[in-house]
């Protein structure tokens, strides 16, 4: 029990002398003789700092700067990386080197073209020491390049070309069969140029539109439509949109009765076939329905085809070209009989 009594005053004793340390020193700190020493401590050191700094013949000091490349020649492109980095032994007074080591500084911009770096077609250099001044120009006032690292960055290329490709409406069309297109829809412009490497280019035939949905309800479309473009790195577009343009109409029918005309029959042969009529069914836009007469088509047999094929004892019911505004014609028999004669 003596022992643990004793114990605890030793540490007691020992706690209030550290206290009484820490209270001592705070108090000598504060007296007003103590705080002058302090300051003209720190003004010695301050202004002894700043005499290192200032001195005439400056500081050496290697820095790395991150490094922007543009202006990279028209019609190649870059297949290599160069360094995002390159390291720039300064001089200068440590006023001005201090800025470049503790604030964050702007990346030095490399302009290839203006540099001359381009040496070939498909290889090109920058000797970086030959271009101090240039580097120079982008940093503060009286600091000196003495030497850059690293001293040669290469850029290799590979040629571009231009292809032309054209461009297809991709149409998504949610109306009845009763409605129809009245014309192939327009395009503007309907091919765009595509610029990259021979290989990129090879794999490319056409280039397609985003999806264009057409409705019953609608009349006429003009509009842009943006094109699904490859996302390959290196190509690059003449257009990113193109306007479309076209016309929805309203289909009707028109039924008639039609002579078959019987042609290239020998003139020692009298021709007649079997029935010597067809049914004419023609599909078309209603506001064309007035342009439509029944001499605009007229259904014949070739008694030619006879002779190629003698065998046959049908004729198979033909039609010349058929006016731009129809749209399809079904004719019924699409084959008749025939007999043929000695005059």
């Amino acid at each position: 029990m003596p022992d643990l009594c004793y114990g605890y005053k030793h540490f007691k004793m020992k706690k209030e002398g550290k206290t009484n340390f820490w209270q001592r020193l705070k108090k000598g700190f504060g007296r007003r003789d103590n705080q002058a020493k302090l300051f003209f401590l720190v003004l010695s050191v301050f202004l002894w700092f700043l005499i290192k700094l200032s001195k005439e013949e400056g500081f050496v000091q290697t820095i790395d700067f991150p490094v922007v490349y543009e202006n990279f020649p028209s019609h190649k492109e870059l297949k290599n990386n160069p360094p995002e980095q390159i390291s720039i032994r300064l001089k200068a007074q440590g006023f001005n080197l201090l800025k470049y080591t503790f604030r964050s500084f702007k990346p030095i911009v490399v302009d290839v073209e203006a540099l001359q770096a381009v040496r070939g077609e498909e290889h090109g250099y920058w000797l970086t020491n030959s271009q101090q001044e240039f580097i120079e120009r982008q940093l503060e006032a009286d600091v000196e390049v003495l030497s850059i690292r690293p001293d040669t960055i290469h850029f290799r290329y590979s040629k571009l070309l231009t292809k032309k490709l054209p461009v297809r409406l991709q149409l998504k069309k949610n109306f009845s069969a009763f409605t129809s297109l009245y014309a192939a829809p327009q395009l503007f412009p309907d091919s765009i140029e595509v610029i990259g490497s021979v290989q990129q280019l090879a794999e490319l035939d056409s280039i397609v539109t985003e999806p264009l949905y057409l409705n019953d309800d609608q009349d006429s479309v003009y509009e842009k439509i943006s094109l699904q473009l490859p996302a390959k790195k290196g190509l690059s577009y003449s257009h990113k949109q193109v306007g479309v343009g076209l016309r929805l109409v309203k289909l009707t029918e028109k039924s008639f009765e039609q002579d078959i005309e019987i042609r290239n029959a020998p003139d020692s042969v009298d021709a007649v076939v079997f029935p010597g009529t067809v049914s004419v069914q023609v599909q078309l836009a209603l506001q064309d329905f007035g342009r439509l007469q029944s001499i605009d088509i007229t259904p014949y047999v070739n008694i030619a085809d006879i002779f190629e094929q003698p065998d046959e004892t049908q004729l198979r019911v033909r039609l010349d070209e058929l006016p731009g505004f129809v749209r399809a014609v079904i004719l019924e028999p699409k084959r008749v009989e025939f007999i043929l004669t000695k005059k």
